[in-house]
């Protein structure tokens, strides 16, 4: 015969490392009497009060997690405590821990690869961006490339969100010579690390592509005389369209 106390009951109480926008609280109870156990989960954090019931059966067990919302709390150090109280209040388990939350860090997380645009065509492309922060944060994009393309976008993400930005089209001008060309970014605000964040991709243009060779009428000229340059200008590609062409002659 095995006669079992009223009230036996075990608690370990854990709390873990954030995990993007929460922090994990961890209750493992064994109730071991012959009765209920109905108790209390107190969860205290800078900005918060929070309570829980907790109930587990007689020569039964529980092992559940709470997220606590790292929304309310502040980049740092925050000082994270935790009860476990029976019905009468009196703590069976408590527990207390420092836990270094993350300012907001928007990022983006993924560019275009490979891209490559013909001259005088355009392409749509996309950015991704990510807040891989603790907390909610904002900030300003700005995305350029030639002189046609030049767009700011506000941005809010919460911790952990990940968002596309399209409608960004790259128009390439006719006369473009085939070639890399870069298409730069540029994160600002209280959202990113350091207030700052630049970067880059490249992309190819398949434009013109000219041979030039220049010549003059002769090797000497006297003072007064006029030279006279010739350019000759061809394309290993016959693809390639007559476009409007300037040419700029330096001399002295």
């Amino acid at each position: 015969i095995q006669i079992l106390n009223p009230n036996e009951t075990t608690a370990a109480l854990t709390i873990g490392t954030p995990e993007i926008n929460h922090i994990p609280i961890t209750v493992d109870i064994s109730n071991n009497g012959y009765t209920s156990f109905n108790g209390t989960l107190i969860i205290e954090t800078p900005g918060t009060f929070l309570e829980e019931p907790i109930s587990v059966n007689s020569n039964s067990s529980l092992n559940q997690t709470f997220p606590v919302e790292t929304s309310s709390l502040t980049a740092g150090n925050n000082n994270i405590k935790v009860y476990l109280n029976d019905a009468s209040g009196n703590i069976i388990s408590q527990t207390t821990s420092s836990v270094t939350i993350t300012g907001p860090d928007i990022k983006v997380t993924e560019t275009p690869q490979n891209l490559e645009i013909n001259a005088g065509q355009y392409a749509d492309v996309t950015l991704k961006l990510k807040n891989e922060g603790n907390l909610r944060g904002q900030a300003l994009l700005k995305i350029s490339a030639f002189d046609t393309l030049y767009q700011e976008r506000e941005i809010s993400l919460e911790p952990g969100e990940e968002i596309t930005i399209d409608g960004i089209s790259i128009d390439t001008p006719s006369d473009c010579p085939t070639g890399n060309y870069p298409f730069n970014y540029t994160l600002t605000g209280p959202g990113v690390a350091n207030n700052l964040t630049t970067g880059n991709f490249t992309f190819k243009v398949n434009g013109l592509t000219l041979n030039v060779e220049a010549s003059l009428d002769r090797s000497l000229y006297n003072t007064g005389e006029t030279a006279q340059l010739t350019l000759s200008i061809t394309s290993p590609n016959q693809s390639d369209a007559p476009a409007p062409l300037e040419a700029m002659v330096n001399w002295g």
